[in-house]
């Protein structure tokens, strides 16, 4: 199925969600009468479509798991775009209304959260590295008040040097863009260059705090045949996508990334999960927390797939001539 065909499908269900909620009645035979309260914290600006399609996966999930929204459920959200100092003002007031559950949509989220409440379950959808960031203790036994959905960690690095590699051939430097500010950036770059040091591939951490950080590394790179260049995920790099994928193209410099969003939005490729499926199996752990379970005694999961996203468009931009094998490997490829 294509991603354009999920994304309709979703929208279509803002229409029948109340429909759906009368075919399920599970959590109202448990709770009679009684409304629980969900905060929600997100790291997109409200006005995201891709921000609303991860909420009504949400709500739709739980939906299908018996709360109902005005029923026997209250949902409060909130959006930071990004922005953490909103972010921690947002998870304030979201753990003042003392809700029975609070969902993060990422890590960055989930600890503005704990640094707000170290009492209310705290359920994340789009985590990385959640041990790394010091979410959780340990995947298997939390420990604490947080739990949810992984994405992936820092064994997912050497699949983007992979493909990075695939979509370049010859590159002998790679240039890896992340925030310092981001906890578990070391981690992922220090799995890059492991995995580059096989091939004689030389990685060059590349720090990116702000908008002219970001200006100066392009203006300096120029247009070298040999160059290649992996984005971490950070804050920083989701708001400048747009000047990133710009300037990319302009100094024909192929970047892959880990979210699918990327390509979508005029990035080259990208390699991870698929953040709308984290919002399924991230409500129905609130489900099972709602229903007596503690996050301490819930393993973290892991994602159900992967996938490898192209844009064609954007490496013929580039002068890329990608191989037949690889363009057969990939999951989906935007024209």
């Amino acid at each position: 199925m294509k991603r354009r065909d999920v994304i309709a499908g979703l929208c279509s269900t803002l229409v029948l969600l109340p429909s759906l909620a009368l075919l399920s009645s599970p959590a109202m035979a448990e709770t009679p009468g009684r409304v629980r309260r969900l905060g929600m914290l997100l790291h997109l600006p409200e006005r995201s479509m891709f921000g609303q399609l991860r909420l009504v996966a949400f709500r739709l999930a739980l939906t299908m798991a018996g709360w109902n929204e005005g029923d026997n459920l209250l949902i409060d959200t909130r959006w930071s775009g990004g922005d953490r100092k909103l972010a921690d003002r947002h998870a304030a007031d979201l753990v003042a209304a003392n809700p029975d559950v609070i969902v993060a949509s990422d890590s960055d989220m989930a600890l503005a959260l704990q640094r707000a409440t170290k009492t209310i379950p705290i359920v994340f959808a789009e985590a990385i590295d959640p041990v790394g960031y010091g979410l959780v203790a340990d995947l298997y036994q939390p420990g604490g008040n947080t739990t949810g959905v992984m994405m992936f960690d820092p064994s997912m690095a050497a699949k983007w040097l992979d493909l990075l590699k695939q979509i370049k051939p010859g590159i002998t430097r790679v240039a890896v863009l992340h925030d310092p500010a981001v906890p578990v950036s070391q981690r992922f770059i220090a799995a890059i260059e492991k995995a580059a040091s096989s091939s004689g591939v030389q990685v060059v951490a590349t720090a990116m705090r702000n908008e002219a950080d970001i200006k100066q590394f392009f203006d300096n790179v120029g247009r070298p045949a040999s160059l290649g260049a992996i984005a971490l995920p950070a804050a920083i790099m989701a708001q400048h996508r747009g000047l990133i994928v710009e300037a990319a193209v302009a100094h024909r410099l192929p970047v892959v990334s880990a979210f699918r969003d990327d390509p979508e939005r005029g990035g080259l490729a990208s390699y991870g999960a698929d953040g709308l499926d984290q919002y399924r199996p991230a409500a129905f752990c609130v489900d099972r927390i709602l229903k007596g379970e503690t996050p301490a005694e819930l393993p973290v999961q892991t994602a159900w797939r992967y996938l490898l996203v192209i844009n064609s468009q954007t490496a013929r931009a580039i002068g890329l001539d990608l191989s037949p094998s690889l363009l057969a490997s990939a999951d989906e490829i935007i024209k």
